[in-house]
């Protein structure tokens, strides 16, 4: 039986049963098919929704990665997601969010999978070398010039594609967790652990500077030898992050 046949739907009742999160995807807006869940999630956050709030899709057809690049993002095989946050930090600090991200989709990874990705600067998640997730944040304005202007911070992870189910064009450079450890995942169980790490991670990032941060995402791209040069470690100040309670 194939992976599609027996995954839960990505539902607003099957995300919030058993969902242990305070205040991310709390309020879920769950669809079939959209452009992009980032787009959907400028759009509500432009409209006053709360911290917090979750997009997901099933599939997206405009799904973007970094620099625009396209994101295959077909019907049920991933967790194709947007959250809306309003952290109290400027546009040059939301590379923490991506790092925090990213540690935490890979933490999630481990497990509930035998699995050990890696990541790659600043936002790729992978496995074997073929990139199996990734992260992008974006800043949406804000219609009200007196508000903090939203942070949409969107990530992709390919869960139970085949082989078959990737483009020619990328077939070689991505895989899923499927393929690399031939046992399916439930997409909605991992998008709960994901969730609940992230949670946690940001309440622990509102009152530690960005060193812990860059050493745990050091650790996690198997470079803990290396100091990437382009890492921002000239950012020395602490920064409130959001507005977790730990």
């Amino acid at each position: 039986m194939r992976c599609l046949d027996i995954d839960e739907p990505m539902t607003e009742p099957n995300i919030l049963s058993g969902l242990r999160t305070r205040i991310l995807g709390k309020t879920v807006y769950c669809y079939s098919s959209v452009d992009s869940t980032n787009q959907v999630a400028k759009e509500l956050a432009s409209g006053g929704a709360e911290e917090g709030t979750l997009v997901v899709a099933e599939e997206q057809t405009k799904g973007r990665g970094k620099r625009g690049r396209s994101w295959e993002s077909a019907y049920g095989r991933g967790i194709w997601a947007s959250l809306i946050l309003r952290p109290q930090i400027s546009s040059f600090h939301t590379w923490k969010v991506t790092l925090g991200a990213a540690v935490s989709i890979t933490r999630a990874i481990r497990h509930l999978t035998e699995l050990e990705p890696t990541l790659k600067w600043p936002n790729d998640i992978l496995i074997r070398g073929k990139k199996v997730g990734g992260v992008l944040t974006e800043i949406s304005t804000q219609r009200n010039q007196q508000e903090t202007n939203p942070l949409i911070l969107g990530f992709g992870l390919n869960v139970t594609h085949r082989q078959e189910d990737f483009s020619e064009k990328i077939r070689r450079q991505a895989t899923s967790l499927y393929i690399e450890s031939g046992k399916c995942v439930s997409r909605v169980t991992l998008l709960q652990a994901i969730l609940q790490i992230m949670e946690e991670k940001f309440c622990q990032l509102q009152n530690s500077d960005h060193e812990q941060l860059l050493q745990q995402w050091t650790v996690l791209s198997g470079c803990a030898d290396e100091q990437r040069t382009q890492s921002p470690r000239r950012i020395g100040h602490k920064v409130t992050y959001l507005r977790f309670e730990s």
